[in-house]
């Protein structure tokens, strides 16, 4: 998402950058040279737009700077044939991306100066990048996921499963990272302290996950095929249906799932908003707190869960309000979800 508060994509086909509002008014704009391939794209720390671009016959690698007013600079990367391909912004507000064909990750300025680092042997063609809540850089290559520190430190672990070319990866809700297995049909989550969990998908006809976010409701969703899937907190899979195969993901300012193609369209996941009040769910060991459930949308049926019942209980489902009783202080998390899997995920402090 963009400082203007639009979806901003690339497509690599048409060598274009573009943008398209929450009301679904598509603009693209051409990039300066049109053997350029666009690749990925974030939203920098100065209010532009970053791209990853491979360029095209003999033209070097680069990193763009877009602005929402379709001014564009490049940067050619150090490295030649670099293939750059993920692009996050880190900790540091630096830019981050992956050299897939360098076997290097790298991080440019918004002044335009570059530093790289090479991976350990045996970790290849990083993918993509994401910050994670240690601060870190992390990474998906070949068979690792991976971190990386503001000072270049790598530290890389191999996936349980050999060869299941680790893709996109994002940071959840519950301070793992949590990354898609391309090979392998699966989705991986991973520790800051690198310990795995592989989750097989169960949706037989679409295989090959690409692209993963954070939902607004605190959902890890991802892409299979021509389905937009969700991963709840007991790591149950349910997939929705859309009309063509979906690639990258992202979380738009109106509360839905925007995703690309690879068809030179965007999709859009409609989700039916919630909310809840109080939305400071802090109260003492004892207490019970009425929490109100509203929703956009048709009339759903809902159930509210813990995390964590040693902390706070919760009762009551479906009749628009529940209630929250601190056990011990402690942090959890309480989950409400609609009968369509739309949801909601809130902290509860207990002092």
């Amino acid at each position: 998402m963009g400082s203007d508060q639009n979806i901003w994509f690339t497509d690599p086909a048409d060598t274009v950058v573009g943008r398209v509002t929450m009301a679904g008014v598509l603009t693209e704009y051409l990039m300066p040279n049109n053997l350029e391939e666009p690749q990925r794209i974030t939203s920098g720390p100065d209010g532009a737009l970053w791209v990853t671009v491979i360029g095209g016959s003999g033209a070097p690698d680069e990193i763009a700077r877009v602005t929402t007013g379709d001014s564009v600079t490049e940067y050619p990367i150090p490295t030649p044939s670099s293939v750059p391909v993920g692009i996050a912004v880190g900790s540091d507000k630096n830019i981050w991306f992956a050299e897939a064909g360098a076997n290097k990750i790298g991080k440019i300025t918004t002044a335009g100066s570059f530093t790289e680092y090479s991976l350990p042997n045996g970790v290849i063609e990083p993918v993509d990048v994401t910050k994670g809540p240690d601060g870190n850089i992390w990474f998906t290559s070949y068979s690792y996921v991976g971190k990386i520190s503001s000072h270049g430190v790598v530290t890389a672990f191999q996936v349980p499963t050999a060869n299941s070319n680790p893709y996109d990866i994002v940071a959840g809700k519950d301070g793992a990272l949590w990354f898609t297995e391309n090979s392998a049909n699966q989705i991986g989550r991973v520790t800051t302290a690198g310990e795995f969990q592989e989750f097989p998908i169960p949706f037989f006809e679409q295989t090959g996950p690409l692209g993963i976010t954070k939902g607004p409701d605190g959902r890890i969703w991802f892409a299979v095929g021509n389905l937009i899937a969700t991963i709840d907190a007991n790591n149950n899979m349910n997939g929705f249906k859309t009309a063509v195969d979906g690639d990258e993901l992202a979380s738009g300012p109106d509360g839905n799932l925007w995703f690309s193609t690879g068809t030179s369209k965007m999709g859009v996941f409609l989700r039916d908003k919630m909310s809840l009040s109080p939305t400071d769910l802090t109260l003492n060991v004892g207490q019970t707190m009425d929490v109100t459930v509203t929703e956009s949308g048709r009339r759903h049926t809902w159930t509210a869960t813990s995390s964590d019942t040693a902390v706070a209980t919760v009762v009551g489902a479906g009749q628009g309000q529940f209630a929250v009783t601190g056990v011990a202080s402690g942090v959890c998390q309480v989950t409400v979800t609609d009968d369509q899997l739309n949801s909601i995920i809130e902290d509860v402090r207990v002092n």
